[in-house]
C-alpha cells in the first residue's frame, strides 16, 4: 500500500501521466480543427462516424502520447534529484522541447491533411528531399508565424513548469525510494507504456486497420494520428511482401498468379512459364510491324476534373479537346496513384507499384526493369526523356537511365529558356526543346517520353500566353495554370504539324495522376485522368468507352507498332479486347481499389475491411447490388498485388534470361536482340 502510494505521489509519475493526457487532448483537438475547418473532405461523412473516429482515434493517440511521455520514466528514480533548481530548469527546457516538436508537428500535420487529405505520410519524407519543396513550404505557408507560436507555447512552459516544480517540489519533501520501489515502480510504468505504445494486448501490435471503420477514406485518414502515420512511414518506407500479410489476407500465391493471369491474356500471347516471373509472354499484335515515332506526353495533375470532353468545366482545355475528337480517346482511364513516381511505374513499364516508396525511386529497379524504352531500343529506336527540371528529382534519370533510355534531356541541356519556375522550365520550353531533339533523329525512329510540370505547385506561368483570371476568382493561378497548359500543347502540335516528322509519329497524351483545386484522393472516382492517342493519317477517332488505366498504355503503343514483342506487362492493349474486359487497379497509401470491367469496385483497406461499390460517369459513385458475388471481385486487387510483390522481390521484371525463355517468332532469344539493353 505504502509502494503504491509512493507511486502516485511521486513528481517523476504525475509528471509522465499530466503529460500523457496533455497530448491525448491535443491530439483530439487537432481532429476536431480538421473536421471543421476542412468540411470539403467530409461532405458525404455522417456526424455518426466522426464520433466514431474520435473514439477509435484515441487508440493511436495513445500509441504516440506513451512513446513521447516514455523519458517522463527516467524522473522515476532520480528521486531528490527534483529537488535541485538546476534539474528542474532541465526538466522544464526539456519538456518544453518536446511540447513545441509536437505543437510543430500537429500544425506541419494539419496543412499536410488539407494539401492530400491525408495524415503525415512517405509523401513528407520523399518530398524533403527536394530543393524546390522547401521553396514552395516557404512561399506558401505561414512558417514564420508557425515558428513563433511554437516558441511562445514552449518558452511560457518551461516558465510555468520551471515555477511549479520550484514551489510544489518546495512544500514536498521529496523522500529517497527504497531499493524495491525503484525497481518495483518503473517496471509497472514501463509495463503499462509499452503496452500504450503497441495500442494492442494482442500478439500484433497495432496498425492503420481499425481506422477503416468505414468506406470513407477522409474518415479514415481523420481517425489516424499523423504521428503515428509519420512514424510507420520512416518503418516500412521499404514495404516489401514479407509485410504484405500484417495488412491484408493474402492468397496462395499460385492462386493470386493464376488469377492475375487470367485477368491479363490475350488471344495472340504466348506465355513462356519462367518461374520467377509468371507474366512474362510474347504478344503476337495481328498487325504488321510498323516504326512509326511515338511521343509520351505525361501530364502533370491534369485529370479529368478539368477536361471539357470528360465531362468538366468546358473552358479549360480547348485545344485538348479538340485533339480529343481527332483521336482514339479512352475516355474511362484510371491512374493507378497520386504520385508522378506511381504514374510513371505504371506507363512506361506496365507495373502496378507497391505500397510505400515507389519501385521506380528504390535502387533495386535500376537496371532490372522492362520499360518500353528498352523494348523499342531493341527495335532499333532512339529513346530519350525530356524534362524541364532536375534529374535527379524522383530518381528519373537513374530509372529510367539504367532502364533502355539512351537519351536524357534535362533542364541544363535547354536551348529554350523563356521561362523558369521553381521547378524547371515551363511547357513551352518543354515542347521546344522536344521539337529540337526530334529533327536531331533525322530519318531514325525515335521514342520519346515528356513530362510537364507547369500545372504544379506553385502554378507559375509566363507572362502573355493566356488572358487570366482576374485575382477574386477562386483558384486563380490554377485555373491560369491549366489554361497555359493547354495552350502549350495547342502550341506543340500546330510546331510539330509542320516538321518532317509529323506524318509517321503518334502523340500519346496521359495525366500522371489528379492534381489541383478538384483533387480528391479519397474516392475511386477522382483517379480518372485523359488517356489520348494522335496520330492524324494513321488512326482513325474514336472514343472508347470501356474502363482502363495507365497500366494499359505501354501494350495499347505496342500494339499501333505491330509485330511481335516480349515483356511482362500488367495489362494489355486498349485495341484489341472487348470493353467489358479491362480493368483498373489503384494504390490510394495503404488502400487497394480495383474496378472491373462491368465497373464494379472494391476497396480493401488495412485489416481486410472491404466496401464494394460502382462507377458512372463523369465520376459517380453507387451502391454495388448485394446480390452480385463479390468474391471473386475481391481476389483481383490482391492477386496483382501479390504477383507484383513477388516479381519485384526476384528482380524478375525484365526480359533477362531465365529457367524457361521462349524464342521469338524469328527464331531468336530475346536475350540476343535485347543484350546489354536493361531488359
Amino acid at each position: 500500500m505504502k509502494n503504491m502510494r509512493n507511486l502516485l505521489n511521486h513528481m517523476g509519475i504525475k509528471m509522465a501521466i499530466v503529460g500523457f493526457v496533455s497530448l491525448m487532448l491535443l491530439f483530439s483537438f487537432e481532429r476536431i480543427i480538421i473536421r471543421l475547418l476542412l468540411p470539403e473532405f467530409f461532405i458525404d461523412s455522417k456526424s455518426s462516424q466522426f464520433f466514431i473516429a474520435m473514439l477509435i482515434g484515441m487508440r493511436f493517440d495513445m500509441v504516440i502520447a506513451a512513446t513521447l511521455a516514455c523519458p517522463l520514466i527516467a524522473l522515476i528514480p532520480a528521486g531528490p534529484q527534483l529537488g535541485k533548481p538546476r534539474f528542474q530548469k532541465f526538466i522544464s527546457a526539456l519538456i518544453a522541447l518536446f511540447a513545441s516538436v509536437v505543437i510543430f508537428s500537429c500544425i506541419a500535420d494539419f496543412y499536410f491533411f488539407k494539401q492530400f487529405g491525408e495524415r503525415l505520410n512517405h509523401k513528407a519524407i520523399v518530398y524533403l528531399d527536394s530543393d524546390y519543396v522547401y521553396k514552395i513550404i516557404w512561399n506558401d505557408y505561414p512558417i514564420l508565424t508557425i515558428a513563433f507560436v511554437c516558441f511562445l507555447s514552449s518558452l511560457l512552459l518551461y516558465k510555468a513548469l520551471s515555477r511549479f516544480l520550484a514551489s510544489r517540489i518546495a512544500r514536498t519533501a521529496i523522500p529517497a525510494l527504497s531499493i524495491v520501489e525503484v525497481i518495483l515502480i518503473p517496471a509497472i510504468m514501463i509495463t503499462l507504456t509499452v503496452g500504450g505504445i503497441r495500442g494492442s494486448l494482442g500478439p500484433k501490435a497495432i496498425n492503420s486497420g481499425p481506422a477503416y471503420f468505414s468506406s470513407s477514406a477522409s474518415i479514415a485518414q481523420l481517425t489516424l494520428n499523423g504521428l503515428f502515420t509519420f512514424r510507420e512511414a520512416v518503418l516500412s518506407l521499404k514495404f516489401r511482401e514479407e509485410h504484405l500479410d500484417t495488412h491484408y489476407t493474402l492468397l496462395p500465391p499460385e492462386q493470386a498468379a493464376k488469377n492475375a493471369v487470367a485477368l491479363i491474356s490475350r488471344p495472340g500471347d504466348t506465355f513462356c512459364e519462367t518461374a520467377s516471373n509468371p507474366l512474362r509472354r510474347i504478344t503476337d499484335t495481328g498487325i504488321a510491324r510498323n516504326d512509326y515515332n511515338v511521343v509520351l506526353v505525361v501530364l502533370e495533375s491534369l485529370s479529368w476534373h478539368y477536361i471539357g470532353s470528360m465531362g468538366a468545366n468546358p473552358g479549360y482545355t480547348p485545344n485538348l479537346d479538340k485533339l480529343i475528337s481527332q483521336g482514339i480517346f479512352m475516355n474511362e482511364c484510371f491512374a493507378v496513384g497520386n504520385r508522378t513516381t506511381r504514374g510513371f511505374g505504371a506507363i512506361v513499364s506496365g507495373y502496378p507499384d507497391l505500397p510505400g516508396k515507389s519501385v521506380t525511386t528504390r535502387p533495386q529497379a535500376e537496371g532490372t526493369f522492362l520499360t518500353l524504352g528498352s523494348i523499342l531500343k531493341s527495335r532499333g529506336y532512339e529513346t530519350m526523356f525530356i524534362y524541364g527540371g532536375q534529374p535527379w528529382y524522383d530518381h528519373r534519370q537513374a530509372f529510367l537511365g539504367s532502364n533502355g533510355y539512351t537519351r536524357m534531356v534535362f533542364k541544363n541541356d535547354f536551348a529554350s529558356r523563356t521561362f523558369k519556375a521553381k521547378l524547371g522550365y515551363c511547357d513551352e520550353d518543354l515542347y521546344n526543346q522536344a521539337h529540337i531533339e526530334f529533327q536531331k533523329c533525322k530519318d531514325k525512329p525515335f521514342f520519346s517520353t515528356l513530362l510537364t510540370l507547369t500545372f504544379h505547385k506553385d502554378y507559375e506561368i509566363p507572362a502573355g500566353k493566356i488572358t487570366p483570371e482576374p485575382a477574386s476568382t477562386p483558384f486563380h493561378d490554377q485555373i491560369d495554370a491549366i489554361r497555359y497548359t493547354d495552350w502549350a500543347i495547342g502550341r506543340f502540335i500546330e510546331q510539330a504539324s509542320t516538321a518532317p516528322y509529323f506524318k509517321k509519329t503518334i502523340f500519346v497524351f496521359v495525366a500522371d495522376h489528379m492534381g489541383g483545386f478538384r483533387e480528391n484522393s479519397n474516392t475511386a472516382a477522382s483517379y480518372r485522368v485523359p488517356f489520348l492517342v494522335y496520330a492524324p493519317g494513321i488512326v482513325q477517332p474514336a472514343r472508347i468507352e470501356g474502363i482502363c488505366s495507365q497500366l494499359d498504355v505501354a501494350p495499347t503503343i505496342m500494339n499501333l507498332l505491330g509485330g511481335s514483342y516480349e515483356h511482362c506487362f500488367f495489362s494489355s492493349s486498349v485495341l484489341e479486347r472487348k470493353p467489358d474486359s479491362g480493368f483498373a487497379w489503384l494504390l490510394n497509401g495503404q488502400q487497394l481499389i480495383f474496378i472491373n470491367g462491368l465497373r464494379q469496385g472494391v476497396v480493401i483497406s488495412p485489416g481486410d475491411h472491404s466496401a464494394f461499390f460502382t462507377f458512372s460517369l463523369p465520376g459517380e459513385l453507387g451502391q454495388l447490388n448485394s446480390d452480385i458475388p463479390t468474391a471473386k471481385l475481391r481476389q483481383m486487387p490482391l492477386s496483382i498485388l501479390q504477383v507484383a510483390s513477388e516479381i519485384f522481390e526476384n528482380s524478375a521484371y525484365n526480359l533477362r534470361p531465365a529457367n524457361s525463355v521462349a524464342l521469338d517468332v524469328l527464331g531468336r532469344s530475346p536475350a540476343e536482340d535485347k543484350k546489354d539493353d536493361g531488359i
